[in-house]
This record gives structure tokens, sequence and C-alpha cells, in this order.
């Protein structure tokens, strides 16, 4: 998502400052590593992403859910 999607967003879904953001990432990252989850290579760049303000958190989810959809799919398609 580029420069001109970030200046659509509406107000009630405006990002928070970067520090927050920042803080928010840096929480998550280690709640993670104290149940010993490793965060993978695509979890790392949409969290970079947050933290840059390219791309809000509700999207990040929206592009995991959408991801976890769609193996979930191809499996069901090997599956059957």
């Amino acid at each position: 998502m580029g420069q001109d999607m970030t200046s659509r967003r509406t107000k009630q879904h405006q990002l928070p400052p970067a520090p927050v953001r920042r803080s928010l990432v840096e929480r998550a990252v280690g709640i993670l590593a104290v149940d010993g989850i490793k965060v993978s290579d695509r979890a790392r760049e949409l969290l970079s992403r947050c933290e840059a303000g390219t791309l809000t958190f509700d999207e990040a989810r929206a592009e995991v859910i959408a991801r976890a959809q769609a193996i979930a799919d191809a499996k069901n398609v090997k599956n059957d």
C-alpha cells in the first residue's frame, strides 16, 4: 500500500504515532518470544510495514487471515 492509500484513511483508521507503532511491534514480538514462538520472515515484513505506517494492524491481520485461508483451501484441494 502506497502513500496515496495511507492518505485516504478515514479518521477512524488513522495510525497511531510512530513511537506507539514501534512499541506495539516490539511488544508483539516480545510476547511471542516469551512463549517460544519464532516470528516468521513474512510476519516480520508485515510488522515492519505496520511500524513504518504503510500498513495498519487491521490490514496486516486481514493479510494473515487471507494467507491462512489460501493455505487451508490448497490443503483441502489436495485432500479431495
